[in-house]
């Protein structure tokens, strides 16, 4: 309606206009007439491909279980899924539009499915990249209002991240099942990660007492290895 509107306009003003100049008109109509067209309004791709997934505004769990599906990734416990919530800061396991649409800017996306080529076999060959990932896991794996992060889904974690191959990984989850030992906190886990990728077995390299940075849960770990001479 606005369109016909506005060629109705300059018709009437070429009528009026003809007479006077006809050679001006010819030259200056057609900016006229782009002046009062409507503007192309762009498509936005990412609000398009959120309602796909969406409900209530956000993509909860069912929606992102069919996101990962579009990116041909079956296991939502994988570490693959884990660095795609990651890119959606899919926090609490919820997807909202402001975080989609800041991963469509970062990969300049059209469709969700051009996700596929950034996504790397292994996210855990950069370190750097790891621990953010490990960081990241505490959100994803607690419910929303919820303040430290269930054992079992811990050690599942720590499976994945580390291997039973790890010899202070394997210390630690002894000592963490104990009944004692309290689920870990956000600081708690954020910690973990340095713990476990850098301190020596004999904690030779490990900071105790005042001049310890560590939380105190971790203090309590160097006393359970040390009375109970289990450094390995």
């Amino acid at each position: 309606m606005g369109a016909q509107h506005s060629f109705h306009v300059i018709t009437r003003r070429l009528s009026i206009h003809k007479k006077r100049n006809s050679k001006v008109v010819s030259r200056r109509e057609p900016q006229t007439c782009l002046q009062s067209l409507p503007k192309e309004q762009t498509v936005d791709y990412a609000q398009d491909e959120f309602n796909r997934y969406q409900t209530n505004n956000t993509i909860s769990m069912n929606g992102i279980v069919s996101l990962m599906s579009d990116l041909h990734i079956d296991d939502i416990s994988s570490l693959q899924a884990l660095w795609v919530a990651w890119k959606f800061n899919a926090k609490n396991n919820i997807i909202t539009l402001n975080n989609f649409k800041k991963c469509f800017d970062e990969f300049h996306m059209k469709k969700v499915t051009e996700l596929v080529k950034y996504i790397p076999q292994n996210p855990l060959d950069d370190r750097v990249q790891a621990k953010r990932l490990f960081i990241f896991s505490f959100d994803c794996n607690i419910e929303y209002g919820q303040k430290r992060i269930g054992k079992d889904d811990c050690i599942e974690i720590l499976d994945q991240f580390f291997g039973r191959q790890n010899a202070q990984l394997n210390r630690f989850i002894r000592f963490l099942k104990q009944e004692s030992v309290r689920p870990l906190s956000r600081d708690e886990w954020q910690n973990l990660f340095d713990l476990i990728e850098t301190v020596q077995l004999d904690f030779l390299n490990y900071s105790t007492g005042d001049d310890s940075c560590w939380p105190l849960i971790f203090e309590s770990y160097y006393n359970y290895c040390m009375d109970n001479k289990n450094y390995y």
